[in-house]
This record gives structure tokens, C-alpha cells and sequence, in this order.
């Protein structure tokens, strides 16, 4: 082992704690036995050698090195010094002192008012003046409910002078929202700046108002616009019958009416609830002078009926006829001008042959069959022409004449359109027989022709007043016109129409289609079958049925002098079954003697209430469920007229 150079400084001692180690006497060894470099103080005792005085250039001799001591000998070397920390400064300790104080007074001045605020408004909060500091924010919505109930429903006064309109802030659409108001006060962990102010201070938070804009602008426009405002009166004509009468031009007041629901807004929940409102006067544009003019190119034009001159013929519309459909309107000069509405003024004339108009695709269903009738196109009014034609005939100059203007127009149903419409089979017919004759047979008759190959499109509503318009007084229309009133509605037809509409309705049943209007007469007529028949006159009351499948329907009808038949063909649905119930809640009918002179007598008919029921299966190979529908009818009795006995 080789200690050169190593360190010869006394270790620690490892065995102070240990039992003494008995010494033992080491023998004396020859230096030479030594290894070289090594000397016998390793083993603790003296120099094996006597060290010689060296000569000059010899190394000098080791120093004398105590061995290490053992547990048994007592160290001769002093005890090291004990380290003692240094002093501190004065300035650490003061900024240590510091910090901790400013984080006692942190938690006693912050953290603690914070946690007690926490999850509650803060104190000194208020709204509308109404102190909800240190609630939650249920018990402060139920504070200001209870508290401000009256305040918020206190009224509004729009005010003009010494005019006053109060408005009811309910009816018209304003309210506290008292949720949305208390959720925008500060109700969480609140910050230092918030702490500090709800210790020391006050916050008062504006009000969440729900306004309804749509409710609060109608209040405006009606309630508080009737009592500001004054109607300005535009300058016109409009006819009394056929007698024009002039509306003179005066000038009015308004008010601005978005202007004034922002004040009423601003208003509402204020320390003052009155608003101001203002007027602006409104003149027409209108002159006197204008309408003078107007009144007389009006009576000029009610001077004679109005003619219209066709390729069959003329018509002549009375001046009754023609006053309704003209209407005077303001120009940018001060008068009137007047427009002629043609379009609502003819809708009802046959003004152009069946021959000349377009003509649908239809289906000719002789053979059993249907088979496609191509459509072509045709002529029609040119209702445009026609307005500027009438105009200028009714003015100065003019000889209330007028040529009807035609134009090419195509069919409204094409042959491609007709063949996917589905038109199969017959799915409901039914024929209605009547007694001779003119011109109650003509005026079936001609309904029958004008109807007959017409085609209802799926979803289409069909209206037998819509389809032949008007039937007083247009050509193949004749016989007295009698104005009725049945349940309710009233209008003035030709005779024979009734009977028509019964065929009609009674197919319509049968063909399993959705019933939109029928209404029966109010007495049994004992031509027509009871529960099973319709009244109809012009306008009302019609009848109305919907084509509720997927397939068109098309109408077939003929007239005979004795009978009328409707058929309606399409796509068959469903088996219909129609039951009738007896009559029952039977009220005889009386009698009254009529008049001596000009006498005509009548059959009376009781009362009777019936009840109808269809049943609709679908056909084997179709979707669709079982329907049953029930109409209950109950007629009148009809007194009985007897004439006295004639002197002859």
C-alpha cells in the first residue's frame, strides 16, 4: 500500500463510541524489511532507524507524524472552534415584519368581508332606489317584486298642453324583468375594489326593462294616435251607387311614432313619468280644385251603361255594373286620375266564344274509357287593353263603346300534364231528375256544358259559383232571379242551379272526395233526396269540394229536358257506402190561407232531422284506412199555403 502524498490528518474517530482496542506491542522490524518509501511510524511507534544528518543534496528526513489515535488514547489536539451564525440586518427583519403584516391585514380587511359577501349581493346596492345589499339573489328578486309591484305598474302620461292620455305599462308591453335585473348585480367573489366599495360605499344598478316592441307601437298607433292626432283627408271620388260623391281634402296632425316609444321607454320606472309628445301637421296632395275636375269626368261617365262589342255580340254593362270598378286615385299634380279593374269587372261576361278560347286537355269518356282530347291554344281578353279602352270610352269624346281587345293565350292544363293525371275509371255518379221545363232545364243545361270535361288537379279546391261566375242575366242564363237567404247566407241565382249542385255533391260522396261546403236548404224539398242535397245561389252559399288524392278528376256532365248527370272520374280509392237513418224529431207542418187575389198556392213539408253516414274502404291493392263520416241535417217545416175557393 502506497500513502504518499495522501493526507495524514486524523480522521474522525469511528470508534469513539466503540469498546478500547488492547494494545499490543509491535516487534522491532529491520529497516530493510520495509517496503521503500515506508517507515515504521505507520505502525504507531517510533522510527525503526536513527535518522543521519543529511548531506546537501539529500532529501530531508520525514517528519515526525503521530499515528491515528485509538479509542483508548486521549487526543492531544485541540477542539475545533464552534461556528455561531452571522448577524442579521436590520433591513431584512423590518421587511420580513412588513410582509407579514400586510398579509394579517390582507386576510382581516379582504379575504374575510369577501367570503361573507360571497354568493350575495353586494351591500349598498339598490335598484329603483329599493336597498337589496346582503341578499341572495332569490331573496333580492322576491324583495323587488314585493316591494315595487306598484312602481312598475305605475301608468304613463303622454301629455300635449292640458291633453293627457295615460298608458298602461302592461298593455303596452313594458315590464321589469327582475331577473335579468338582479343577475346584473355583482353577486359573486366579489373583488378588493368591490369589497371596498360595498364597505364604504353605494352602487345603484339600472333596471332590465322587456319591451314587447310590436305591442307598445300598436298602443302608440291606436290608443294614444286617437287622441293627438287628427286624420288627414286625402281628396277623392267614390260612388253612392251610381251618384259620385267628392271627398274634400283637408289637412291633418301626426305624431311620430317610433320617436315617442323611445320616450315612453326612457320614461317607464323614472322619477318622472311624463312625456311630451309633438304633432306635425300632414296635408293632402290632393287640391280642391282636382277633385272638381274628378266629380266631373264621373258623372260624364255615369251618364249612359258602358257597351262591349264581342265577335258574338254585344253586352252592355249598366252603369251598376260599371261605378263598383272604377276606382280615383292621387297623381303628382294635385288631381285625380281613375282606373278601370277589368279584370274583376269581366271575370264573370263570356266575352270570347268556346270556340275562340284556349281549350284544356280533357278525356272523351264514350267508349267506357278515357281517352286524352289534346289541348289547344286560344283567344282571351286582354284585360290590360281592355282598362285603357274603358277609360278613354267613358271620358270626354268617348261613346261608352268599346271593342274588347283579344290576345293568344295558351290552355292552363297540357296533354303531357293530363296523361299523369291518373283519370282511370269512374269512381262516383249520380243523376238527378227534375220536371220540365224552360227555363229552369236551360239553365241546367248550360251549366252542364260549361262544366262538362273540366279537371281538378290534386289538392285543388273546386267552387261551382267560381267555375260559371255570375249566372243573372248572362247569356244562356234566363227566367226570373230570386233573391234567398239559406241558413245564414244570402244571395240572388236563377232557378235550376240547385238541381245541378245535388247531382254534383251526391257523385262527390260517392267518390270518396273531402266535402268543404254543402249546405242543405232549410226546408225539405221533395224533388231534391232529404240529407242527400245542397242549396246554391250567388255568392253564397256555394258548393265547395276538395280533390284530396293524387290523381285528377274529371268532369262529365249531361242534361237532359228531365235529368241532370254528373259523373266524376279518376283513380278509384275506395268503396263507398252511404246510410241514411229515419227521419226523426218529426214537426208537422201548418197551414195559412193565402191571399184572395193573386193566389199561389204551396204544399207544406214537415220538419224532420236525418242522419247521413259514408263509409270509405280502400280498394283491395291500395294504402289508406277506413273512414266513416256523419252529417246530421235537420229541416224547417214549411207551412202550407191554401188559396180560397175561386167564385167560378
Amino acid at each position: 500500500m502506497r500513502n504518499a502524498g495522501a493526507s495524514i490528518d486524523p480522521p474522525p474517530n469511528p470508534a469513539a463510541a466503540a469498546a478500547p482496542v488492547p494494545r499490543r506491542r509491535h516487534q522491532s522490524r529491520p529497516a530493510h524489511n520495509l517496503p521503500p518509501g515506508v517507515t515504521s511510524d505507520i505502525f504507531g511507534s517510533r522510527p525503526l532507524t536513527t535518522t543521519q544528518p543529511t548531506q546537501e543534496n539529500e532529501l530531508p528526513p520525514p517528519a515526525t507524524v503521530e499515528p491515528w489515535p485509538m479509542a483508548s488514547a486521549k487526543s492531544s489536539a485541540a477542539p475545533p472552534p464552534e461556528l455561531s451564525p452571522e448577524p442579521e440586518e436590520p433591513t431584512l427583519r423590518w421587511c420580513r415584519l412588513l410582509a407579514i403584516t400586510l398579509l394579517v391585514m390582507i386576510v382581516l380587511v379582504y379575504v374575510v368581508p369577501a367570503g361573507f359577501m360571497t354568493g350575495r349581493v353586494l351591500p349598498g346596492t339598490t335598484i329603483l332606489g329599493l336597498d337589496i345589499g346582503g341578499l341572495t339573489p332569490d331573496q333580492a328578486e322576491a324583495r323587488l317584486r314585493a316591494k315595487m309591484a306598484g312602481h312598475i305598474a305605475t301608468a304613463i302620461v303622454i301629455k300635449q298642453g292640458q291633453q293627457r292620455v295615460s298608458m298602461n305599462p302592461e298593455n303596452s308591453g313594458l315590464s321589469l324583468d327582475v331577473p335579468a335585473t338582479i343577475r346584473s348585480a355583482p353577486a359573486g367573489f366579489p373583488s378588493p375594489f368591490e369589497v371596498w366599495q360595498g364597505i364604504t360605499g353605494q352602487r345603484e344598478i339600472e333596471p332590465v326593462i322587456a319591451v314587447d316592441r310590436a305591442k307598445l307601437l300598436n298602443v302608440i298607433s291606436t290608443d294614444v294616435a286617437a287622441e293627438f292626432e287628427k286624420k288627414m283627408v286625402e281628396g277623392g271620388v267614390h260612388f253612392d251607387g251610381i251618384r259620385p260623391v267628392a271627398v274634400e281634402p283637408r289637412a291633418g296632425t301626426a305624431i311620430n311614432v317610433e320617436e315617442l316609444a323611445l320616450d315612453v321607454r326612457k320614461a317607464y320606472l323614472s322619477a318622472d313619468l311624463m312625456v311630451e309628445v309633438e304633432t306635425r301637421t300632414v296635408r293632402p296632395t290632393v287640391t280642391r280644385s282636382g277633385v272638381a275636375e274628378a266629380i266631373t269626368w264621373a258623372r260624364r261617365a255615369m251618364a249612359r251603361p258602358l257597351t262591349l262589342v264581342t265577335k258574338d255580340g254585344q253586352i252592355v254593362l249598366t252603369q251598376d255594373r260599371v261605378a263598383p270598378h272604377l276606382v280615383f286615385f292621387a297623381n303628382n299634380s294635385g288631381g285625380l286620375d281613375v282606373r278601370f279593374e277589368g279584370a274583376e269587372a269581366v271575370r264573370e261576361l263570356s266575352l270570347v266564344s268556346p270556340e275562340l278560347a284556349p281549350k284544356n286537355a280533357t278525356f272523351d269518356t264514350s267508349s267506357g274509357r278515357p281517352v286524352l282530347v289534346k289541348a289547344r291554344a286560344g283567344r282571351v281578353v286582354d284585360v290590360p287593353e281592355l282598362d285603357a279602352a274603358v277609360i278613354e270610352a267613358l271620358g270626354p269624346g268617348g261613346g261608352h263603346t268599346v271593342n274588347v281587345p283579344l290576345m293568344t293565350a295558351q290552355p292552363e292544363l297540357r296533354d303531357d300534364e293530363a296523361a299523369q293525371l291518373g283519370v282511370a275509371a269512374e269512381i262516383g255518379s249520380n243523376t238527378s231528375e227534375f220536371a220540365c221545363c224552360p227555363p229552369r232545364v236551360g239553365n241546367i243545361q248550360t251549366v252542364a256544358r260549361l262544366l262538362d270535361g273540366s279537371v281538378v288537379r290534386p289538392g285543388e279546391t273546386f267552387s261551382l259559383n267560381a267555375a260559371t261566375g255570375r249566372r243573372e242575366g248572362m247569356p244562356g242564363y234566363s227566367g226570373s232571379v230570386e233573391a234567398v237567404e239559406v241558413r245564414g247566407k244570402q244571395g240572388r241565382d236563377v232557378a235550376g242551379i240547385s238541381q245541378f249542385a245535388t247531382a254534383m255533391y251526391h257523385a262527390v260522396l260517392l267518390g270518396g272526395l273531402e266535402t268543404v261546403e254543402a249546405t242543405p236548404h232549410e226546408s225539405f224539398i221533395p224533388q231534391y233526396p232529404a240529407g242527400l242535397e245542397v242549396a246554391i245561389s250567388y255568392p253564397g252559399p256555394d258548393l265547395r269540394w276538395r280533390n284530396d288524392s293524387p290523381y285528377g278528376v274529371l268532369i262529365r256532365a249531361t242534361a237532359t229536358d228531365s235529368s241532370v248527370t254528373v259523373a266524376l272520374w279518376s283513380t278509384d280509392r275506395y268503396d263507398v257506402e252511404l246510410k241514411q237513418s229515419a227521419r226523426s224529431k218529426i214537426v208537422p207542418a201548418t197551414s195559412v190561407q193565402g191571399p184572395e187575389v193573386n193566389c199561389v198556392s204551396r204544399p207544406g213539408a214537415d220538419g224532420f232531422t236525418i242522419r247521413t253516414t259514408r263509409t270509405s274502404t280502400p280498394v283491395a291493392g291500395t294504402q289508406g284506412q277506413p273512414k266513416t263520416e256523419s252529417v246530421t241535417t235537420t229541416y224547417r217545416p214549411q207551412q202550407a199555403v191554401v188559396c180560397p175557393p175561386s167564385d167560378d
